[in-house]
């Protein structure tokens, strides 16, 4: 069974940054870093998820075209998986990337090859869903 651990390790007024790691059983197969809104109480389209545990599947939209959604989030619907770069890329959304780069100048960290990282994320889950745990 997959199960991915997101573990929040710096909270600004402007995001979160985080590391995402796959496991199947106990073997590690895929990690990478995050990126999310600040908490702001699960209002919709401003803030990141509560911390838990939801049920993670394979979406596919003409936007961000293969995906995943995280559902069964209270309060919240679309809370997407999906490529991106900057806080201004998500609203209330999981970026994930390679790596944590200043790229656009305004101070605050943002990640890089998100598209590639979102591709091998999916490829590593082999179509399955997953159950994603967020701390």
């Amino acid at each position: 069974m997959l199960k991915a651990y997101l573990n929040r390790v710096d909270e600004s007024v402007d995001q979160t940054l985080g590391y995402l790691t796959l496991y199947d059983g106990l073997k590690k197969v895929f990690d990478c870093v995050t990126l999310e809104l600040p908490y702001e109480h699960n209002m919709a389209m401003v803030s990141s998820i509560p911390k838990g545990s939801y049920k993670v599947s394979h979406r596919y939209s003409e936007k961000y075209k293969n995906h995943l959604i995280v559902d069964d989030v209270p309060n919240r619907r679309y809370i997407l998986i999906h490529h991106g770069n900057f806080n201004t890329d998500t609203r209330g959304c999981i970026l994930v990337g390679y790596r944590f780069a200043q790229i656009n100048g305004d101070s605050l960290l943002d990640i890089t090859a998100s598209r590639r990282t979102l591709s091998d994320l999916l490829e590593s889950t082999n179509g399955k869903g997953f159950e994603l745990i967020i701390s």
